[in-house]
């Protein structure tokens, strides 16, 4: 326990994260928050994908919002940032807080940031040079690799 309160050290920087909040806990409040997100995500979703139609209605059909190619996987991603949006409107209006402070201290994020990414870098180079379909071939459909053969080389591979 740190200082007197109930938090065990190792929630400490969470709970600097929703201590703001938890001067106004009402119920309300959430459910508010939440319709804030869904609605300015869902009705900015709605305004992208119609410039988008409007602007090539051949390549962005009704299926182009499932990411099925590459430019629209970029859309769809692109349009999570609506979520954040959403999320740092909620924060502002029923908490006066800004969309930073639920991210926490910048140089911390940042840190963590680069931890995670480092790794996930990593995995995708890894997964890019020994993935079998990276190397133009296709893998036998009678191979029977066991799980985890996908990393390293396999005679199945070029078959």
């Amino acid at each position: 326990m740190d200082g007197g309160t109930m938090t065990p050290r190792a929630y400490l920087p969470h709970d600097r994260l929703v201590a703001p909040a938890r001067r106004r806990p009402e119920l309300w409040r959430l459910l508010a928050g939440l319709m804030l997100v869904a609605t300015t995500a869902f009705g900015l979703n709605m305004v992208l994908w119609s410039l988008l139609r409007g602007m090539a209605p051949d390549y962005w059909d009704a299926t182009a919002i499932a990411g099925n190619r590459p430019g629209a996987m970029l859309a769809v991603l692109a349009s999570f940032a609506f979520v954040t949006l959403g999320v740092g409107m909620a924060a502002r209006a029923l908490h006066d807080r800004s969309l930073l402070s639920l991210i926490g201290p910048v140089p911390e994020a940042l840190l963590q940031f680069w931890r995670v990414f480092r790794l996930l870098l990593a995995l995708g180079v890894l997964v890019l040079l020994c993935h079998p379909m990276t190397w133009g071939r296709r893998c036998s459909r009678t191979c029977r690799c066991r799980a985890g053969c996908c990393f390293f080389p396999h005679p199945c591979w070029w078959s």
